[in-house]
């Protein structure tokens, strides 16, 4: 029992004399109204403030009471324990914590056998679910329920309510709940614009920023990803990068740098994952490439032709004109240099008015990137007058 007070009866299989309360004796408890029911033969008995599970013993001694012949009836004992435990169910799940699978099997264990538990007694709550929940018993303690979920990443809080199962005498159970994560959703990858990139540009080398995220249950550690500069065209062939670290289990985001030097031409960058994961199992699977170009120009301009307006003797000056392009950056605003880079202008000539020997010519273009001729000399100049 578990209420704190309790009727006893007492029925004698013949008529009985001198039988009263006197002749009780009760531990754990306090004696109450003792009543008569039937003259001699039944009678009724009271005993409250049981102690919580504490045993309750009533007695009673031998020869206490006599038939109506004078014979002395026999001692009799009862020991009833109160019990006041509830229930306590703990729940547990077929999955981890954190998990991609959406049908879920509850296992319930009670602390005790009960009964009475059914499926309206199961709350899910921060979830959606395809059908109703299947629930079996599979001992006196021990139940089994079946939720199937809709094919959704979501937060299911799933609670056995309070007093929705008894045990023997009738003390309803705790409540008890379990949170899982469903994660069904696969993590993925993004190019970071803030700073925008320098995109159709024309530059020796440019960096991007890719981004590997999971906005529901977080990274893995020790991504990994790989990288390829290319056209439109998925590439075949790719640059992997080390795993990803300076980040914690179950971070959302986390971010890599990356760089291309000692490339020509407009290139797009690619990134694909090559183990990204988040905290549920489920794997990056998608490859990206940036929207648009990045512009390198890591070769020199192209020198076409070096020439000098005369060969001849002359007693003017000489001009050495030098025809270059770049069809990349483009040439740089100044040029051209004829001495070795010293000094550089814009004009793509330079007169001389007397020989000049060791004359360097280089061209630059807009980055930077110089082509040298090399040394040419004047030696056809003669102003001196014949004597």
């Amino acid at each position: 029992a578990s209420d704190d007070n309790v009727k006893l009866s007492f029925i004698f299989d013949e008529t009985v004399t001198g039988f009263d309360a006197s002749d009780i004796t009760v531990t754990n408890g306090t004696k109450g109204t003792f009543t008569q029911v039937s003259e001699g033969k039944e009678y009724t008995f009271e005993v409250k403030n049981i102690p919580a599970n504490e045993v309750l013993t009533v007695s009673v001694p031998e020869n206490s009471y006599t038939d109506l012949a004078g014979i002395g009836g026999a001692a009799g004992t009862i020991s009833r324990l109160r019990d006041t435990n509830r229930p306590t169910p703990t729940i547990t799940t077929n999955v981890s914590d954190i998990t991609n699978s959406t049908t879920i099997i509850y296992n319930i264990k009670f602390s005790e056998p009960v009964l009475g538990l059914q499926s309206d007694d199961i709350q899910i709550i921060n979830a959606e679910i395809n059908k109703e929940i299947e629930i079996t018993k599979k001992s006196g303690d021990e139940y089994e329920v079946k939720v199937e979920y809709k094919e959704k990443s979501q937060q299911p809080t799933f609670t056995i309510r309070e007093n929705a199962a008894f045990d023997s005498v009738g003390n309803g159970n705790i409540s008890a709940t379990n949170s899982i994560k469903i994660d069904i959703d696969k993590p993925y990858l993004s190019f970071k614009n803030d700073p925008s990139p320098t995109y159709e540009t024309w530059k020796k080398s440019h960096s991007s920023t890719v981004i590997i995220a999971d906005d529901f249950t977080g990274l893995k550690q020790n991504a990994q990803i790989k990288y390829a500069w290319g056209t439109s065209t998925q590439p075949t062939s790719w640059t992997q990068m080390g795993a990803m670290t300076g980040y914690q289990e179950g971070e959302i985001s986390q971010e890599a740098t990356i760089t291309g030097s000692n490339l020509t031409g407009k290139y797009y960058l690619w990134v694909a994952p090559e183990n990204v994961q988040d905290l549920a199992g489920n794997l990056a699977t998608e490859a990206i490439h940036t929207p648009k170009e990045f512009w390198f120009d890591n070769v020199s301009p192209e020198i076409e032709s070096v020439e000098k307006n005369t060969e001849e003797w002359t007693n003017g000056n000489v001009t050495i004109t030098v025809t270059a392009a770049d069809e990349h950056s483009g040439l740089h605003a100044e040029a051209y240099s004829f001495d070795g880079g010293i000094t550089w202008q814009s004009a793509n000539y330079k007169e001389y008015s007397e020989n000049t020997s060791g004359i360097n010519i280089k061209v630059r273009d807009a980055l930077g990137n110089e082509t040298e001729y090399g040394i040419i000399d004047i030696t056809n100049i003669d102003k001196t007058p014949p004597t």
